[in-house]
C-alpha cells in the first residue's frame, strides 16, 4: 500500500521551569528560505491551549511567559499548526507534533 499525505516532524518541546519559552519557525520550501505566503498564520497548540507566532518575512517568533509556560504539565501533547489562506477556505498543516518535557533546574 502506499503512503498518502505528509507525515509531520514528530518532536519533543522542552520546557525550564521559571524560563519564558522563546521560539523560532523558518519557512521554507525545497531548502530554501522563503517568506510566508500572505495572509499565513503559524500557532503552537498546547493541550487545549493556543499560542499564535508572530510572522516577518521569512521568520515566524513565539514567546510564552513562564508565569503560562510553567502552567503546562509534562507529557502534554502539543501541534506546530500552519495555516495558509486558500480559496474559499484555508489548508491547516500540522508540521511537528509530539509532547512536552518539564525540564527541573538543580
Amino acid at each position: 500500500m502506499a503512503d498518502l499525505g505528509v507525515e509531520p516532524v514528530k518532536g519533543t518541546m522542552y520546557l525550564a521551569t521559571g524560563g519564558d519559552f522563546v521560539w523560532n519557525y523558518r519557512y521554507e520550501e525545497n531548502g530554501q528560505s522563503k517568506e510566508f505566503p500572505a495572509g499565513a498564520a503559524l500557532d503552537l497548540l498546547i493541550g487545549s491551549d493556543l499560542y499564535p507566532f508572530t510572522i516577518s518575512g521569512d521568520t515566524a517568533s513565539i514567546k510564552i511567559e513562564s508565569e503560562d509556560a510553567d502552567d503546562i504539565e509534562d507529557r502534554t501533547g502539543f501541534r506546530l499548526r500552519l495555516s495558509e489562506p486558500t480559496s474559499p477556505e484555508s489548508t491547516e498543516t500540522i508540521l511537528v507534533y509530539g509532547s512536552v518535557k518539564r525540564i527541573e533546574p538543580r
